[in-house]
C-alpha cells in the first residue's frame, strides 16, 4: 500500500530540491558530484562566478569556485565538521551588502562518511543593519580602548576586519 505514496513523496521531494531558491549540490565519498539543481548555477550568473562544467567533476581535484578554493573546507566535511565561507560579496543599490556563501555539510551512513551537500545562497544586509553594527562597533571600539590590551578579529581568510586597544596601529 506505501509502494505509490513513497513514489509520489520521492517525485515531490525530487521537485521541492529542484525548485529550491537556494543552490544544492550533493556529492559522493570520492568527491563526485550526483545531484546539482537548476538554482545552483543561476547563482553563478547572478554573481558572476565562473562554475565550470560538472560533468565527472571532482571537488578535490578541482576548484568548485576557482577565486575561493573551499578544499580545505571540504576534506573537514570527512571528520564530521561543516563549514559556511563567503564566496563573493558586492554591495546592492541600496548600499548594503549581500554576501554570496557556500555551507557544507558531511553525509554518513552507519558512522562512515559517505558525501556531503553543499547550499550556495546569498545573504543581503541593508544599509539600517550596517549602521546600527556601526554604532555597535564603536561603542565596543571605545571598551576595549580603555583597557592595556588589544583585540584583531578577523574573517575565514584571516584578513583583519577589526582591530582595537591601547597603541596599536595597522
Amino acid at each position: 500500500k506505501l509502494g505509490p505514496y513513497l513514489g509520489f513523496m520521492e517525485d515531490k521531494t525530487t521537485r521541492l530540491l529542484q525548485e529550491a531558491p537556494i543552490g544544492i549540490l550533493t556529492f559522493s565519498s570520492d568527491w563526485k558530484i550526483n545531484f546539482v539543481n537548476e538554482n545552483f548555477f543561476k547563482f553563478g550568473v547572478l554573481y558572476r562566478i565562473e562554475i565550470p562544467s560538472l560533468t565527472n567533476f571532482n571537488l578535490i581535484d578541482n576548484d568548485l569556485f576557482p577565486n575561493n578554493s573551499i578544499k580545505d573546507e571540504l576534506i573537514d566535511l570527512q571528520k564530521g565538521y561543516s563549514f559556511e565561507k563567503v564566496i563573493k560579496t558586492i554591495k546592492s543599490h541600496d548600499q548594503g551588502i549581500i554576501s554570496l556563501l557556500v555551507k557544507g555539510t558531511p553525509l554518513f551512513d552507519n558512522n562512515i562518511f559517505s558525501g556531503g551537500m553543499l547550499i550556495v545562497e546569498d545573504i543581503k544586509v541593508v544599509s539600517d543593519a550596517l549602521k546600527e553594527r556601526s554604532v555597535k562597533t564603536e561603542h565596543i571600539e571605545k571598551i576595549i580602548n580603555r583597557i592595556n590590551d588589544f583585540i584583531f578579529i578577523t574573517d575565514s581568510n584571516g584578513e583583519i576586519i577589526f582591530s582595537a586597544g591601547k597603541n596599536i596601529s595597522l
